[in-house]
């Protein structure tokens, strides 16, 4: 990627590269070219901050690289701090831009969200490039949707409905022939749940699943590599009569759910365990986007819980691979509201996964509804943008406990859930999962320290 640079120029760096392999000889080969000219480095506001929290979960590599960087720019002063409401918001450095037609400037981001906000404020600047790093500059660039057409078959001509009441044996071919238990059974909103021997469970499909794509979806999860023992993958197809109905997995004993958890106000779980909770349930969810795997139908009744470190995510039949489409819909849990046809026939994008997300842990960490009107003291349902929860606390004249627990958040997780939930800003699992991190090492430290 060729740049233009001219005689007043501005980079911004996002912190993450710095930690990218040979940035530093992209750095020296940039001073070199610009030989002298007027260049002005930009960083976020609180990147002391950052280097802090590295240091406090021992990531010494990382906060001493960073630290490096920065003590070079000041020690040339070149630096400019901008805060970005940690890369959530960049008014500030668009007015800079906006304001000064003659600057050349380079946004070098590793992360899609930075990228994108830049993107959102419509810089008509001829001198703006975006870029990311990888041993060389890349540009960043707007890619259409790729597979946003699911594998759907319009006439399933090649499964036969069976009747799953009448089942009481289904055949698996790696275990053989299984008994239902049919004195305990679940019902969800694909199928019935039976056990079976060796704690596993059946999920039999309701004739209107039991179809070609879930066969195939099954076929192709089977294939996959999960190496994480706290999602409940799939274990084998089940057949009646040669016939495909169902899948088989785990039972998970001794967890409850977060819904029946929510119900009992988490008792036996205080406010630190809800915070290690979340950043678990998190990890689990990072492992799956990694992977290229969509939860889809993330709900707080598909999450069980044993203790704060082991969260398990069940029902993973669902889940949207490849393109495999996940076309179970809960309204409550998802910002858009798809038919199951739409969901059917069209892939959701891993954006689509942030409301259940952001919902699930704010309820988790704060106790309530994000579209929890205060005023009003009812959820408005209608409008998943009404967040009433201020960034600035001293609007704050009665502390309820829902507010008391807004305001023991850390800064960043405030401004996470108010931009994403009053402007449609992500932040990303790998910033999320940081942030909590920190904040319960942060917490064990004051415990030690006997500290409140």
């Amino acid at each position: 990627m060729d740049l233009k640079f001219g005689t007043n120029n501005i980079i911004f760096i996002e912190e993450s590269c710095f930690l990218a392999d040979e940035f530093n000889q992209f750095l020296i080969s940039l001073f070199k070219k610009l030989d002298g000219r007027n260049l002005t480095i930009c960083v976020d506001q609180n990147i002391d901050k950052t280097i802090d929290n590295y240091k406090l979960t021992l990531n010494d590599r990382d906060a001493y690289t960073i630290e490096g960087f920065i003590d070079i720019f000041e020690h040339l002063e070149i630096i400019q701090k901008i805060d970005t409401r940690g890369y959530l918001d960049f008014n500030d450095l668009g007015n800079i831009i906006r304001n000064n037609k003659l600057l050349n400037v380079l946004i070098l981001t590793q992360k899609e969200s930075v990228y994108k906000s830049f993107k959102k404020l419509e810089l008509d600047s001829e001198n703006l490039a975006l870029a990311r790093f990888n041993k060389e500059l890349i540009e960043w660039i707007t890619y259409p949707k790729v597979g946003n057409d699911a594998f759907f078959i319009e006439k399933d001509i090649y499964i036969n409905k069976v009747d799953i009441d009448n089942i009481d044996y289904v055949f698996s071919p790696k275990y053989g022939h299984l008994k239902l238990d049919k004195r305990i059974h679940f019902k969800g909103g694909e199928g019935i749940l039976y056990k079976t021997y060796n704690n596993q469970l059946c999920k039999l499909y309701y004739d209107e699943h039991q179809t070609y794509v879930n066969y195939k979806k099954i076929e192709q999860m089977l294939e996959i590599d999960i190496n994480n023992p706290f999602i409940n993958w799939p274990k084998d197809y089940l057949f009646y009569k040669n016939d495909f109905v169902g899948y088989l997995m785990d039972e998970i004993k001794g967890a409850s759910s977060l819904d029946v958890l929510r119900i009992n106000m988490f008792e036996g779980y205080n406010i630190f365990d809800l915070y290690v909770l979340s950043y678990n349930l998190l990890l689990n969810i990072d492992y799956l986007h990694n992977k290229n795997i969509l939860v889809g139908d993330l709900k707080l009744d598909n999450i069980l819980v044993k203790s704060p470190v082991e969260v398990y995510l069940i029902d993973c039949g669902s889940y949207q691979i490849k393109d495999f489409s996940c076309d179970v819909c809960h309204p409550e849990y998802t910002k858009k509201v798809y038919t199951s046809e739409e969901l059917k026939k069209k892939l959701r994008t891993i954006e689509d996964e942030y409301y259940p997300i952001n919902k699930i842990i704010f309820e988790l960490l704060i106790g309530k509804n994000p579209n929890y009107n205060r005023d009003l003291g009812e959820v408005d349902i209608e409008n998943k943008n009404n967040f009433t929860f201020p960034l600035d606390l001293s609007q704050i004249k009665t502390y309820t406990r829902d507010l008391v627990l807004w305001i023991g958040l850390s800064e960043r997780m405030r401004e996470f859930f108010y931009y994403y939930f009053k402007e449609n800003k992500i932040t990303y699992l790998s910033e999320w999962l940081n942030e909590l991190e920190v904040y319960i090492e942060n917490a064990k430290a004051k415990k030690r320290n006997g500290e409140r």
